[in-house]
């Protein structure tokens, strides 16, 4: 039961930014009067919302108390948001409801931050690796379903299937909210995991923040590959939403193909991550974990290439963005699980908070460099 609320949990910190990167049907009816506006749609509403959360983590990797709370409040600020974004999304178009989705995207930021850090946290404590693989796989399956409904409805007016789409993220937040307090509740795990403590009565002292210090070297010492590793993931891959809605083809609508590509990279990413729950697929190496990282950045140079060439073959195209996305969701759970492995467990909630930090910095600049891959298509 505890494996499926965390997967749960999982899901909810990626299913907000799924839902508003793959409304480009929605983005295109709405910004259809401003193509400038409708192509810079994916890297305006990624560099809000990676932006925020990086100033955000921050802060939290700094106060590292109160892990479960912080999923509390997180879940309940998603679940807000988008209930507001629903009621507003029919009255807005043009330049406001870009506005709109930028103001969503900053402040459900706040949310996904804070149940994103306290959940990794948390798992990281349980120094069990299969919790932290519940909520990669749940990240993952929440990547998959914003587009199969998008496809699913395709013959919807956007302005009908977005709503729904947005109310499903509130709706899961809720469930959320409902199933993980009746797991604080029954929980089996020590009754002490699920104390908060006030960070500044431990830092009291000069002492106690020299203390802290060290630990933020020893986690970056003892985590220094899955910690780089994790930077090069995310700033590899978010350049896929750039081609998912910006690559066309003669053999489907905007409105289905768009969709489609977003749900091959995440399948893509989906079967990377359950590989992981293998320990014969996990990459156990530090030095392999950062140069199989590296080293898919060339996938995106195969893309660039690819999507130019006069013998364009739209399957082809959509394998080489499964592997894209295969290759995120494998490394991406090899350094979750290889941080937990390297990190003593007595500060391994602060290891949960600075591999966070290091996904949302790896967020920022891989939505600054989106534009890059924007003007390069």
């Amino acid at each position: 039961m505890t494996q499926y609320v965390y997967g749960l949990i999982g899901a909810s910190t990626l299913w907000p930014w799924n839902a508003l990167i793959t409304a480009s049907a929605l983005a295109e009816t709405k910004l259809g009067d401003t193509p400038a506006l409708y192509n810079v749609f994916s890297s305006v509403v990624m560099t809000s919302s990676t932006l925020t959360s990086f100033l955000l983590n921050i802060y939290l990797a700094y106060k590292s108390s109160n892990f479960r709370n912080r999923i509390v409040y997180g879940e309940v600020i998603i679940f807000t948001v988008f209930m507001t974004l629903t009621l507003l999304n029919a009255f807005t178009s043009g330049i406001s409801w870009l506005v709109l989705m930028v103001i969503v995207a900053i402040t459900s930021s706040f949310g996904t931050s804070f149940v994103q850090n306290g959940s990794m946290a948390v798992t990281q404590k349980m120094a069990n690796s299969n919790m932290s693989l519940s909520i990669m796989n749940g990240q993952a399956v929440a990547g998959v379903l914003p587009p199969l409904l998008a496809m699913f409805f395709n013959s919807t007016p956007p302005r009908l299937v977005a709503p729904l789409t947005f109310l499903s993220v509130s709706l899961l937040s809720a469930a959320v909210l409902v199933l993980f307090s009746g797991l604080k509740k029954y929980s089996t795990l020590p009754a002490n995991d699920f104390i908060d403590t006030n960070i500044e009565d431990d830092m009291s002292s000069e002492q106690d923040i020299s203390i802290e210090a060290k630990h933020y070297k020893q986690v970056l010492t003892m985590a220094w590959s899955p910690m780089i590793s994790v930077l090069l993931i995310f700033i590899c891959s978010l350049s896929y939403p750039v081609f998912a809605n910006n690559v066309h083809s003669s053999s489907f609508s905007l409105k289905l193909f768009s969709p489609l590509t977003h749900f091959i990279w995440n399948v893509g990413d989906l079967i990377g991550r359950i590989l992981c729950s293998k320990q014969s697929f996990q990459v156990r190496s530090s030095w392999l974990l950062v140069i199989l990282s590296v080293a898919r950045f060339g996938i995106i140079g195969v893309l660039l290439v690819y999507v130019k060439l006069s013998s364009f073959n739209v399957w082809v195209y959509l394998f080489i963005m499964f592997l894209y996305g295969v290759t995120s969701g494998h490394l991406m759970s090899s350094a979750v699980v290889w941080s937990q492995k390297k990190i003593p467990h007595d500060i391994q909630g602060l290891g949960g908070s600075v591999l966070v930090l290091m996904m949302t910095f790896g967020l920022l600049l891989g939505s600054g460099a989106s534009f890059l891959t924007t003007a390069l298509i």
